[in-house]
């Protein structure tokens, strides 16, 4: 029998180590803890060097993760801060980030933030190399101060964070201005001029992207379409609610207008409830677009018709957060801010 054959029938019962890559390859033991762990003392031929790789794949070797953490005197291992794995776009950005940090061999340990010193003792306690903050969904009006923490930091989304100005930390963020932007420019190419904008206050940047793009876009700026409310509540029916009543108020008024865009998806839904209710056809009649692109917007029993809405990249925010954190882990790079632009969804309600 073939001795690398036998060697892989032989050891296919049991978890597979480098002296059993070592018998099939004819190498010592250091050559191959060297080669496979990337150590340039490892002064073998490429032709060489390929063939190990090639055997311990086929053998189904799996680094033992305890012993090279205690061979390396490091973790691999980091912390992921999320509020809410009920909510889709959490659960998008943890998918991007896990997966991206499992290519690279690292594992993510999820942490709820309850008050400072529990978090930075669970840090520590953890052996955490790094960590990763996945914006803040709490309870409405409680923005929490990030704990200084001696393990550097990834911010993905810091609204409704404080602290976080103060401390040295790699930030991902949507640009949702943009977002809005590219949004009410779909509009004008359909012919729409008069565009209302439905939204919470504390959506400043998507405010500011829709207020930008009606002045550079030279369409009518008539602070009458723009209707803001607070954002007291947590409540999906709530947030509907004020879509629907702003709508409501702005029929009543006789302003004029064409399309609609909401600061939220929720908050679209409403708007759609009471253009539909008021005898209007959308987007026969008014064209409505939401954000976020929550599962819902393509489900009937959220709303009908199916919404057209902008959606953060939320996946590519989770790898670029893992990415960010990688590089400085392991390359000493300077923590940095990067901005992706989300996309324009299309469905039929514009």
């Amino acid at each position: 029998m073939n001795k690398r054959l036998f060697v892989l029938v032989k050891h296919m019962a049991k978890r597979v180590n480098l002296k059993d890559i070592a018998a099939a390859t004819n190498l010592d033991i250091s050559t191959i803890s060297r080669l496979l762990n990337g150590d340039p003392r490892a002064r073998v031929t490429a032709a060489r060097r390929e063939n190990v790789l090639k055997v311990a794949k086929e053998l189904g070797y799996i680094p033992n993760r305890t012993a090279r953490s205690l061979r390396l005197q490091r973790t691999h291992s980091i912390g992921c801060v999320i509020s809410d794995l009920e909510n889709h776009v959490q659960r998008s950005r943890l998918c991007g980030l896990v997966d991206r940090m499992n290519e690279q061999d690292y594992m993510v340990s999820l942490l709820r933030y309850k008050q400072a010193d529990i978090y930075v003792e669970t840090v520590n306690r953890q052996s955490l190399e790094g960590v990763v903050w996945s914006g803040w969904g709490g309870k409405v009006g409680a923005t929490p101060a990030l704990p200084a923490v001696t393990v550097p930091s990834v911010i993905i989304d810091p609204f409704g964070l404080t602290g976080f100005e103060t401390h040295s930390h790699s930030i991902v963020n949507a640009d949702r201005a943009a977002g809005i932007h590219q949004a009410i420019a779909y509009l004008a190419s359909c012919g729409h001029r008069r565009i209302a904008f439905v939204s919470a206050q504390t959506n400043v940047l998507r405010i500011a992207g829709y207020r930008s793009a009606v002045r550079e876009l030279g369409l009518d700026s008539d602070p009458a379409l723009e209707s803001t409310f607070d954002y007291l509540t947590e409540s999906a029916d709530l947030v509907r609610m004020q879509g629907y009543s702003a709508i409501q108020k702005l029929l009543a008024s006789k302003i004029p207008f064409t399309a609609v865009q909401a600061g939220n998806d929720v908050t679209a839904a409403g708007v759609v409830d009471a253009l539909l209710e008021a005898g209007l056809q959308v987007p026969g009649d008014v064209a409505v677009i939401g954000y976020d692109n929550i599962e819902a917007s393509s489900s009937p029993l959220f709303t009908k018709p199916f919404l057209t809405s902008i959606a953060d990249p939320n996946y590519e925010m989770g790898v670029t957060a893992a990415q960010l954190l990688i590089d400085i882990l392991e390359n000493q790079s300077d923590p940095k801010e990067v901005i992706i632009p989300p996309a324009l969804v299309l469905r039929s309600s514009a």
